[in-house]
């Protein structure tokens, strides 16, 4: 897709094509994101350090109509599977379905090798046996196995970037947070040091290791991130940093 855009850019003598992709994004497994750094993408809400609230909460200031639920519905298909027209229409027919039955409420189907997990905003609508019962009779119709509800609700505009689990270490504070997919370490250690100083590989390049002023951060190859504490304003002013550093691996 980034291709043909760029062909189209370059056909108009157009020199800067960007993207929506706010910070918000690098908390989700979109391995699509790759492509953007591969096409040299600019991402302007990144760059301005806005969260997915932020955009809903101007867009709602400033009265644009909007419909949340706008991902591609290529994200609603599990990572390392093949995209085909036959897995991305049962996700779209089975959101309509969803529709259909509960009005006025987002849905989210994920198609996990035919078996559909539903994300709601509001979930205890959909927590009635007649309705559970429409909705499995429906989806299997539309060529899925088994159907499940995910009971975490959909990240909403309220939802906090940076909600890290605390622990204690040798006395010491320290704030996790954990990446649902894993990073390629050389890769980020080349952002990383545009940024910050005293960067350094650990653990046969596994571990990157640095330091801003006197906050230490770790950040692991499986997507694990660790900022030791010093007050809340700081981290997560330093977690929205690396964020737009770290480069995922497939």
């Amino acid at each position: 897709m980034y291709t043909k855009i760029k062909e189209e850019a370059l056909k108009h003598n157009i020199d800067y094509v960007i993207d929506g992709n706010n910070i918000s994004d690098f908390l989700f497994d979109r391995p699509g994101i790759l492509a953007k750094y591969k096409h040299n993408i600019g991402s302007p809400l990144i760059e301005a350090e806005m969260e997915t609230r932020d955009v809903y909460r101007y867009l709602n200031e400033n009265n644009i109509a909007y419909f949340k639920s706008t991902t591609c519905l290529a994200t609603r298909i599990k990572t390392n599977t093949s995209v085909n027209s036959e897995n991305i229409n049962m996700v779209k027919n089975a959101e309509k379905e969803l529709e259909k039955i509960v009005e006025n409420n987002v849905f989210k189907v994920r198609n996990l090798d035919r078996l559909a997990l539903i994300e709601s905003e509001k979930i205890d609508v959909l927590l009635n046996e007649n309705i559970l019962q429409l909705i499995e009779s429906k989806l299997r119709n539309i060529g899925f196995n088994k159907v499940a509800i995910n009971l975490s609700y959909m990240q909403n505009d309220e939802e906090k970037l940076f909600d890290p689990i605390e622990y204690e270490s040798e006395g010491k504070i320290i704030n996790k947070v954990k990446l649902p997919y894993p990073i390629n370490i050389e890769n980020t250690k080349d952002e990383i040091e545009k940024s910050f100083s005293n960067v350094e590989l650990k653990d046969n390049g596994r571990i990157l290791k640095f330091r801003d002023e006197e906050v230490k951060i770790i950040i692991n190859d499986n997507g694990e991130i660790e900022i030791r504490k010093t007050n809340d304003k700081e981290e997560e002013q330093i977690f929205i940093e690396i964020l737009k550093r770290i480069r995922r691996r497939v």
